[in-house]
């Protein structure tokens, strides 16, 4: 009997919840029709869902016209698919081709360190997202001492 109550308040709980959120949703500024709503933020950082358990998005800017670089990575050296890179999106496609987990990281102008999740041994891949501005930039293995044994590169943006 109690837990029918319970149940019968969690409904209660979330049709008000739903409601209020209609209820501001539905509410205007109060301004004229010829307003338009705030532009967004030029500068969005999101991290996508995996769409598998092996695969993770890391945006940390907009993906509109991105230049694909894989990444691969393997003991204990990373491997750019270029050398040459100009301002602009960059998808880093880390590729995990060694006996080790490894992982992707860069920072730089502009740019804090963001990182991939950690990527299995098996051939797996994860993709980082980023806009690179004019400058140089560290990439680099974060997991465990790979980046002292030489898992690191430098790229310059022009």
């Amino acid at each position: 009997m109690v837990a029918r109550h319970e149940g019968r308040l969690r409904y209660r709980h979330l049709g008000a919840a739903l409601t209020a959120v209609l209820i501001f949703a539905s509410c205007g500024d109060g301004g004229g029709e010829n307003e338009s709503a705030p532009s967004p933020s030029p500068v969005d950082t999101t991290t996508t869902a995996p769409s598998s358990p092996a695969e993770t998005t890391v945006t940390a800017a907009p993906t509109a016209a991105a230049t694909t670089v894989t990444a691969t990575l393997t003991e204990f050296s990373i491997e750019l698919s270029q050398q040459t890179f100009a301002s602009g999106t960059y998808e880093f496609v880390a590729e995990e081709a060694g006996e080790f987990p490894h992982a992707l990281s860069i920072e730089g102008p502009g740019l804090d360190s963001t990182s991939t999740d950690v990527i299995e041994p098996g051939g797996d891949s994860q993709t980082l997202t980023v806009i690179l501005e004019p400058g140089t930039y560290e990439i680099w293995c974060p997991v465990g001492n790979h980046r002292a044994q030489g898992m690191e590169t430098t790229i310059t943006v022009s």
